[in-house]
């Protein structure tokens, strides 16, 4: 069952709370237990019986596994793997819509973000910006996570209400700020293909009053097949982001 994670390896770990991920290093791996070391200060993250995600960089991609935390003593998490050890190819970022309004520090002004990814952002603003600055932004999500960083324009084009539609990508964004946008999309992405399924069976029922036959049904799951490629992409995502951590640290 595990086939990536070995003693003394270190292992990128992410509890519920984004705010817990963390560098942790393998101490004991034996079949689908493992124990891992985290941070003193990031304890108070992690809690019995909560789901633990684990990744790890590998050659053609990120190792990934879900396990359960068993107990917490001192600064050692014992956990279950739930799952089978998956290898995940790698995959561009996840980018979906979002209506927000983003704060400009720089001159206390406000754009709209019309869709995010863990990458950049798109925004519309009355504005032209500067290709060559790079801008203090603020915004929030809907889960609670307030996102602090720099935008680089990268694109500008200018919409038929002579709006300025600018794609940027994000600079000096932190890691848990990054991880917090990751989860977002994911789960807004997986929250739209179920919505997607849930419409295709009751409007059956409604319209045909009847349950849908299989054909049917086999036609809706479709539609939520791409679920599982989502979830190789949350894991490579999250493991380029503790991968470039290493690197730093190393350097």
């Amino acid at each position: 069952m595990n086939t990536f994670f070995k003693e003394n390896q270190e292992v990128n770990i992410l509890p519920e709370n984004v705010k817990g991920a963390a560098i942790g290093k393998v101490i004991k791996a034996v079949d689908e237990h493992l124990e891992v070391e985290i941070p003193v200060n990031d304890v108070q993250f992690y809690h019995p019986n909560s789901p633990i995600e684990l990744f790890v960089p590998a050659e053609e991609g990120m190792a990934y596994a879900t396990t359960v935390l068993e107990s917490v003593e001192n600064n050692i998490v014992k956990m279950k793997l739930t799952n089978k050890s998956e290898l995940l190819q790698r995959r561009e970022f996840t980018r979906i819509p979002l209506n927000q309004e983003v704060l400009m520090k720089d001159d206390n002004t406000t754009c709209r973000c019309l869709d995010i990814s863990a990458g950049g952002m798109k925004i519309e603003s009355d504005r032209q910006l500067d290709m060559e600055k790079d801008y203090t932004i603020s915004f929030s999500l809907d889960t609670g996570a307030d996102i602090n960083c720099y935008l680089r324009p990268i694109r500008i084009s200018k919409d038929e209400n002579s709006k300025y539609i600018v794609s940027g990508r994000f600079v000096l964004l932190t890691n848990i700020d990054k991880i917090a946008i990751v989860q977002y999309c994911f789960r807004k992405k997986i929250g739209g293909m179920l919505a997607c399924l849930a419409v295709i069976v009751c409007g059956s029922i409604i319209f045909t009053k009847s349950v849908p036959d299989l054909n049917l049904l086999l036609y809706g799951a479709t539609v939520v097949i791409p679920a599982s490629l989502c979830m190789g992409l949350l894991g490579y995502l999250i493991g380029k982001i503790f991968d470039s951590i290493n690197k730093t640290k190393s350097s």
